[in-house]
This record gives C-alpha cells, sequence and structure tokens, in this order.
C-alpha cells in the first residue's frame, strides 16, 4: 500500500511540472527511475530472506 502511494505522489508531482524546464521533467523523470530501481531493489533481498527462511537456513 505503501508503494501505490508513493507512485501515485511520484506521477502527480510529475504532471504538476507541466510545461517547465525540461531540464525540470528530466529531474523529475530521474528521480522516479532511481526509486523503482531501489524498491526493486529491496523486493529482491526480502524475496531473498524468505527463501531462505523458507528453506531453513535461517532461523527467526
Amino acid at each position: 500500500m505503501y508503494k501505490l502511494g508513493l507512485v501515485i505522489l511520484l506521477a502527480v508531482s510529475t504532471l504538476s511540472l507541466g510545461p517547465t524546464a525540461c531540464s525540470t521533467r528530466e529531474v523529475a523523470a530521474g528521480a522516479i527511475v532511481g526509486g523503482a530501481a531501489y524498491e526493486y531493489s529491496n523486493k529482491r533481498a526480502m524475496d531473498s530472506l524468505r527463501e531462505d527462511y523458507r528453506e531453513g537456513r535461517i532461523n527467526e
């Protein structure tokens, strides 16, 4: 749920920039891409932890 709110906030922020300078849009797009890469990395790490826990490689 938190991720959906974050995506909506970033989308609204990007759309609200409207016809401003191109550099502003590029910075906003870069922030969105950076945020997505960060979330993807975190998801992979959490999936790996869950798998290790299920396999018994870690306990608690």
